[in-house]
């Protein structure tokens, strides 16, 4: 009897329990997008399914969640054109059902600026809102503003932006963007906010960012819908190109690992994402009739998914407390408040969206977000974390979180390789040098690493100055490694492929995080990879050979005629010589005949030998006069055109005379290398594949191309492999060849020794920019950017430039004296003539020794101005040995002379 009373009360219970078993109900609102095709319906009945089956939300399966849809009003009319009709719409709903929650996304009223969620949420408890809901009683899903806003502009600090474009589609962005307008002086920074409007003003904003020429966007879109039409719209119009930096401000943007392995692999912007931190294992346990991966869900869907779970959540552990379910809420009103709302504060929950939880204000906290950056083959790299609570991260994943970063911890950029930061150069003094070498003598070939000690030079130090400021002013570790490559190796592009090589293709390939040394700032390279903001303005000019150094033909003041001139003048000089000669032996008006009739002394008619004939008119060449004149008119007619024509050839070569003696002199004045064209006997060159080249060849301008194309002309082999190798030529070929190159890299050549025979010259009229090259979209492009502004601003950079480097060189401080001499006439160049002067004293010494020796051994010389006197007898000649006895002079002065000794007429 006793079994029959207790399977009989047994029986009577579980009727009773069945009876009273609760279900609760869930209203959901849609709108244009969620509504569409019914897949957010689909969402919500799959957590529906999950949640019935799931024991422990169900009590057992005692227990049912029943989801209600929204219809609207008029049928078909999702998307609601203002606030009054969206409220009015949401509390019909919510009290025809007597719902104990509701969703509600944006798009349920497009009208209403982004906030759907915070009107419904303060007239309707409990809200879960899928959009910002700011200020509102609702539980939001997404990030609050003000989180969302400090991530972005702890990312955009990080990578020292200056300027960017935030690109927006209004709605609950557009406030964010006069915040960021708001925030511009405290963040140093300058933001352009960008609205987008319809599809079909894509292509006019294209072409007005591309002219902007701004590097960095940050995008957020409030329609996350948009957001993958818009991403297939920036790669086709190539806003996803080479150097541009892409911030994607929405969380889980549309951008798979298909994506980027699909149309994202090659030569693309630097994009940086942001995902919720998802714990391990969530994902299997999602029941769902969506073929797509959760992992690949917009962030909205997930968060769709995660709302109702997390209402079972709630409701269920409002039941574990209370013994029963709260009650349903009626309709909305001012002063509402739910049984639920504070439950759904205690609640955390594991979804996937990350974790699930909200504070007193409905604000989602205790969630961290993922940082993934990079391009090409390293885009999905994790740079950082950054979470809404310290406290709670360390607590939960028991890690102590970085100090002195904020929310935000960012891991130091690696890319090439993850320990360290690659740096290429090049071996090129002053700028990069190693310790180990004696530069006065050839150049080592080796490029092995024996660390950073073993660099000295410009580039090193200044390595070391923004290693400094990386790791005590931003707080980022700046751990770095130098490799040297080959000498000249810069990068050129190939004219038939376009493909690059050296450092550019090494950096646009992304196997180099940084480009240090020579590396001159083109129009052609920036269309490939980014450069920092130049650390030195160099100027473009010339080394040549030292004029005073100089050796040219000795005798080159002779060049100032040319040598047909000079025979016809040696020509004149003969016909004159002979005719004037004929003229004053033969005229009956002259000397020689008047002293036949007693009219001229015998010294007078002796006076215009043939002999003194060619003197006379050679001292009227110097502007010399003579003790007689001619006595006819016709041979003072014949002097006069002597003395005319003798003056006007004088004077035209002392005029040209200065420019062939100057003649080394002349290069001294050119102000642009392509005034070397003007140097006929000069072969101009440059270091191939170096900076100056690289330049000139990639030029447009008409000039610089006409520079190169007669450079081979000029010189079939005008460049050099190595800037020593070009200093050599310079000094071995005599002032014939000239190196063209950066100034900075010509001043160590004429600096040191041993002879001081190297001259640098040129205005400053071609300006290089020595810069700091990375991958296109690099964060190191602003944030060694930012270290330089700051070494510029403390004249840190201007002492590394003018250190130096080599000690005390020899030729580095010239006196007055020789700096000034540079343009005077030196013993090099009067060369010629001291060897002129040299053979005439030579000669004439010559001439006295033989003069003297006929005199003593004949009596007379050819080279007498006047016979001594003979012997009358004419038996040799006789020397007087006591002075007293003088020979007596039997000649008579008054005869005519008698032509027996060839003196007498010559």
């Amino acid at each position: 009897m006793a079994v029959i009373w207790g399977l009989a009360a047994l029986f009577i219970m579980s009727f009773i329990g069945s009876t009273t078993s609760q279900s609760y109900k869930i209203g959901a609102m849609y709108g244009a997008n969620t509504n569409m095709d019914n897949h957010y319906k689909e969402l919500f009945v799959d957590a529906t399914t999950y949640i019935n089956r799931d024991p422990e939300f169900m009590n057992g399966n005692r227990e049912t969640l029943n989801v209600y849809n929204y219809r609207p009003i008029a049928g078909t009319n999702w998307s609601l054109p203002n606030a009054p009709q969206a409220l009015r719409a949401a509390c019909t709903f919510a009290s025809s059902v007597d719902m104990h929650g509701l969703i509600v996304p944006s798009d349920v009223c497009p009208g209403c600026s982004g906030h759907t969620g915070r009107i419904v949420g303060n007239a309707f408890a409990p809200v879960i809102a899928l959009d910002q809901a700011s200020g509102s009683k609702a539980y939001k899903m997404l990030p609050t503003d003000s989180d969302l806003l400090e991530l972005w502009v702890s990312v955009i600090n990080h990578y020292k932006w200056q300027d960017f474009i935030f690109i927006h589609d209004g709605d609950s962005a557009y406030s964010m963007a006069w915040i960021l307008l708001e925030m511009e002086n405290q963040n140093k920074w300058h933001v352009v906010p960008y609205q987008i409007y319809d599809e079909a003003d894509y292509a006019e904003m294209a072409k007005d960012l591309k002219k902007r020429r701004t590097q960095n966007y940050l995008l957020f879109l409030h329609e996350e819908e948009r957001l993958p039409g818009f991403v297939n719209w920036m790669l086709d119009s190539g806003m996803f190109g080479d150097k541009y930096h892409w911030i994607f401000g929405n969380l889980e943007p549309p951008i798979s690992r298909q994506f980027l392995d699909d149309k994202l692999r090659i030569h693309t912007s630097f994009l940086t994402r942001f995902k919720m931190k998802i714990v391990e294992g969530v994902e299997s346990k999602v029941l769902t009739r969506n073929p797509i991966p959760t992992r690949n869900w917009p962030f909205r869907e997930r968060t769709a998914y995660d709302s109702m779970l997390f209402f079972a959540k709630a409701m269920t552990v409002y039941r574990e407390e209370n013994g029963r379910y709260p009650e349903a809420v009626p309709k909305c009103g001012d002063d509402l408040s739910s049984q639920l709302g504070t439950v759904m504060q205690k609640v955390s929950y594991e979804g996937l969206s990350g974790e699930v939880a909200f504070n007193s204000d409905g604000d989602r906290v205790n969630y961290t977000i993922n940082i993934f950056f990079g391009k090409d083959k390293h885009n999905i790299r994790q740079a950082g974390v950054w979470t809404q609570n310290i406290d709670h991260y360390e607590r939960k994943y028991g890690e102590k979180w970085p100090k002195n970063t904020g929310r935000l911890h960012m891991t130091p950029f690696r890319q090439s390789d993850p320990s360290y930061i690659k740096i290429l150069s090049i071996e090129e003094p002053p700028l990069l040098m190693l310790r180990d070498h004696d530069y006065t003598r050839a150049r080592r070939q080796s490029s092995d690493e024996l660390g950073l000690d073993r660099y000295y030079g410009i580039i090193p130090e200044l390595l070391v100055y923004i290693q400094y400021i990386f790791e005590h002013d931003m707080g980022m570790e700046f751990k770095y490694k130098i490799e040297l490559i080959a000498e000249g190796y810069y990068g050129k592009r190939n004219p038939n492929t376009g493909d690059w090589d050296g450092m550019v293709k090494e950096l646009q390939d992304s196997d180099a995080d940084l480009a240090a040394g020579a590396f001159t700032v083109t129009q052609a390279r920036e269309e490939v990879i980014d450069f920092t903001k130049d650390f030195y303005k160099g100027n473009i000019k010339t080394l040549i050979k030292h004029p005073n150094w100089v050796r040219d033909f000795p005798f080159n003041f002779a060049f100032a005629h040319d040598w047909d001139t000079w025979l016809v003048n040696l020509f004149a000089f003969g016909i004159t010589i002979l005719v004037f000669w004929a003229l004053m032996r033969f005229h009956p008006l002259e000397y020689r005949k008047q002293s036949e009739i007693g009219q001229a002394t015998r010294e007078q008619s002796t006076e215009f030998t043939l002999r003194n004939v060619a003197w006379m008119l050679t001292g009227v060449v110097f502007l010399r006069g003579h003790k007689l004149s001619p006595a006819s008119i016709a041979g003072r007619i014949l002097l006069a055109a002597w003395f005319f024509f003798s003056l006007v050839m004088v004077f035209t070569y002392m005029l040209n005379l200065t420019d062939f003696i100057a003649i080394d002199k002349d290069i001294l004045t050119i102000n642009d290398p392509v005034d070397l064209l003007n140097e006929p006997l000069l072969k101009i060159g440059m270091v191939r594949h170096g900076p100056t080249h690289d330049y000139y060849s990639m030029s447009s301008k008409a000039s610089d191309q006409q520079l190169m194309s007669i450079m081979g002309v000029l010189d079939r082999d005008p460049f050099v492999e190595r800037m020593r190798d070009g200093a050599l030529r310079v000094r071995n070929d005599n002032g014939h060849y000239a190196l063209v190159s950066e100034e900075l890299l010509l001043t160590y050549y004429t600096q040191s020794g041993p002879w001081c025979d190297l001259y640098i010259v040129g205005d400053p009229v071609k300006k290089m920019k020595y810069a700091f090259a990375t991958p296109s979209g690099s964060p190191l492009r602003d944030q060694i950017t930012y270290a330089i502004n700051k070494l510029k601003q403390n004249g840190t950079i201007k002492e590394l430039v003018e250190k130096k480097w080599f000690g005390d060189q020899k030729c580095e401080e010239e006196s007055l004296w020789e700096s000034e001499s540079v343009l005077s006439i030196n013993a090099n160049d009067l060369e010629g003539i001291y060897y002129v002067l040299a053979i005439g004293l030579v000669l004439s010494a010559i001439i006295f020794f033989i003069d003297v020796l006929c005199y003593w051994v004949f009596g007379s010389c050819s080279s007498a101005g006047d016979p001594r006197p003979s012997n009358p007898r004419g038996d040799g000649f006789t020397m007087t040995l006591n002075p007293r006895d003088k020979p007596r002079d039997e000649r008579d002065y008054g005869k005519p002379p008698e032509e027996k000794s060839p003196n007498l007429w010559i």
